[in-house]
């Protein structure tokens, strides 16, 4: 039996008689033997299945039970140069959805904002985007450390900075709890200590809030004189800022002379917008831009 598609295939494994081998080969075919997932056998039956059916090989190797469709999924995202990782095979936390780049609807909102964030932002040399939000429990930093990434994967080298004091909680999401960080830095007006590499996303560089200090505020007022240092010492053209709510601190207000677009996570049914509107009158006579809010509906 023949099976014809009018659909040509692009055979993504060399088959003698079939494909030629390609130098420089980077198919997924390829790319999977060389992981050791897939066998050359299996590989070459997967591409005679391939150009039988008019399937992709990712396809026709999952049909065929060789591999699963996550592994298809990674072999994909590198060949494409989009770093992804596999839920249980790394240290960053799964809420951090955008380091997985699956398809499902939070990674696609992560990404839709990544966009519309990236315009509002694009005619500034270097850029500080603070997100912030008006109390605790909206996930703020959730979306902060997952739009770090999504921006990193699009390649822009972005800094994520853990600049909420008073509960720095990031370096529990990327795996490097009790590292020193930026509490210490700006204590000692140091950056020595300076940013650690995600290593999985790479691109992005990561500095932890550090050990709670009894000074926030003062503090802080100094991050806007340290961030040029940080942005060498990280390479990084985009800097991310988690901020503390501002419903009751005052700590974001410091950073006026960085000049950030700041961006509020709300969340539905929760935030109250008399309640915004006040912050973001707060936030725009301290110096800051407000470039937009987002809605948790989580």
């Amino acid at each position: 039996m023949r099976i014809h598609s009018s659909r040509k295939a692009v055979v993504d494994f060399p088959v003698p008689g079939v494909s030629p081998p390609i130098e420089g080969d980077r198919r997924i075919g390829t790319r999977l033997v060389a992981a050791g997932v897939l066998t050359p056998g299996q590989a070459e039956q997967v591409a005679r299945t391939q150009v039988a059916s008019g399937m992709r090989f990712g396809e026709a190797a999952v049909a065929l039970g060789f591999v699963g469709q996550a592994r298809v999924d990674e072999e994909l995202a590198g060949h494409f140069d989009f770093a992804v990782t596999r839920p249980g095979t790394t240290r960053l936390d799964p809420s951090l959805v955008a380091a997985h780049g699956s398809g499902d609807h939070a990674s696609e909102l992560i990404r839709s904002l990544r966009v519309r964030l990236a315009a509002e932002l694009s005619g500034v040399d270097e850029p500080v985007l603070m997100v912030t939000s008006l109390t605790g429990k909206v996930g703020r930093r959730v979306i902060a450390s997952n739009l770090a990434i999504a921006f990193a994967q699009a390649g822009t080298r972005t800094l994520l900075v853990d600049a909420d004091l008073r509960v720095p909680a990031l370096d529990r999401l990327f795996g490097v709890a009790g590292s020193p960080g930026l509490s210490t830095v700006l204590a000692s007006r140091d950056p020595a200590i300076g940013p650690v590499e995600i290593a999985e996303i790479p691109g992005l560089t990561f500095l932890p809030g550090g050990p709670p200090p009894p000074n926030p505020v003062e503090l802080l007022s100094r991050l806007p004189g340290l961030l040029p240092a940080l942005r060498v010492a990280s390479r990084a053209r985009l800097v991310i800022l988690n901020m503390p709510p501002i419903d009751g601190f005052d700590d974001a207000l410091g950073l006026g002379p960085a000049q950030p677009g700041v961006l509020i996570v709300v969340r539905r049914d929760f935030t109250r917008s008399d309640h915004l509107a006040t912050a973001a009158k707060r936030l725009n006579a301290a110096g800051c831009r407000i470039i937009g809010s987002v809605i948790n509906v989580a």
